[in-house]
């Protein structure tokens, strides 16, 4: 803020009782003019006005949201009234200076201020799902958030990635120190899911087969399977060579559906779309070496959001999601299971 050169700005300002109840209220909270008027019993013309002199004064600052605009105290008044506003602001807040009206009606802004935030959200509670999609594109979802929580320097192996549509999540829960390789039989699916990732300097796809990962043994800290662990001939044996590729203590996930009987879906689409039994789902990971395996309940999608299909995705079932978790024991234990 500019420095005042003339002191009688501020000396005015001070020198009024009713600005001084304002610089009070302005101490104690952010107040539009609107909360400041009811606060103080006084119309909203008046307030503005004493607001002016507090304003040309350097007492005091104002922040616009959306179509109202807050007054607060300023933090950092210029040179040549900071003094005199210490000195105003240590009277108002003397327990003499009176004006307890002022104090209740203030209590009551704050009440009706939080009723008034409340009330909002109980008229968009019903539609908030749809409109917070809307607004965000979808970002700021619960594992955007969840992957903060996730250690820097991560390595990740997407094994049979597809068309890499979790590569860029995954590119962000393993941040700039880390590193994916995702790997894809397809060179179709390989083409599309470099496309994706194209920018983004921790991702490197790699083409191969589950059943032959091309990466090192105890690479990875983490490694995810989704809807493809389904598509090897053996699914326990595709997962003892992914297995290999996890440090101890690391984590494997594996996501897929549940087993649905569908015979037409799975012509159409392959064995690969069988889906798993919860059952089976753990006992597969088990015989793989994988320990504390747990399965985790998928997130519904909200069917507001999501109801949208198109013509050729309508002539597809809904297919149940089945997502299961395991860790790497230690090195011994995961060798024997290998054999």
């Amino acid at each position: 803020m500019k420095a005042l050169l003339d002191p009688l700005p501020a000396l005015r300002a001070a020198a009024d009782p009713s600005r001084l109840r304002l610089l009070r209220l302005l101490d104690l909270a952010e107040l539009n003019v609107g909360e400041l008027a009811a606060a103080t019993a006084m119309t909203q013309s008046s307030v503005s006005r004493h607001l002016a002199m507090l304003r040309s004064a350097g007492f005091v600052e104002e922040r616009s949201e959306g179509v109202r605009t807050y007054v607060r105290v300023a933090p950092e008044p210029p040179p040549e009234s900071a003094g005199l506003l210490a000195a105003v602001l240590a009277v108002v807040r003397s327990e003499g200076f009176g004006h307890e009206g002022d104090m209740a009606r203030l209590a009551s802004v704050r009440r009706e201020r939080e009723q008034d935030r409340e009330a909002v959200f109980d008229e968009i509670a019903a539609d908030w799902d749809v409109l917070r999609e809307e607004l965000l594109g979808g970002r700021l979802s619960p594992p955007e958030v969840a992957s903060l929580f996730a250690p820097p320097g991560l390595r990740i192996v997407d094994a049979g990635s597809g068309t890499g549509l979790s590569l860029p999540w995954l590119s962000a829960v393993a941040g700039p120190d880390g590193a994916v390789v995702a790997v894809e039989r397809s060179a179709a699916m390989a083409a599309r899911a470099r496309e994706r990732v194209a920018g983004l300097s921790n991702v490197e796809v790699r083409r191969g087969r589950i059943e032959e990962l091309p990466v090192p043994d105890r690479w990875a800290d983490a490694l995810v399977l989704c809807l493809s662990l389904r598509h090897t001939a053996d699914p326990v044996a595709a997962l003892v060579r992914c297995v290999r590729a996890v440090k101890p203590g690391g984590r494997v996930v594996v996501a897929d559906v549940e087993k649905h009987g569908d015979a037409t879906l799975v012509e159409r689409l392959g064995r690969g779309f069988t889906g798993f039994t919860r059952d089976d789902l753990v006992a597969t990971m088990t015989a793989a070496g994988l320990r504390s395996v747990r399965v985790v309940p998928a997130l519904a999608p909200f069917p507001e959001i999501h109801s949208v299909r198109t013509a050729r995705s309508r002539s597809i079932p809904r297919l149940v999601p089945l997502l299961a978790v395991g860790l790497v024991p230690d090195a011994a234990r995961t060798a024997k299971r290998s054999k």
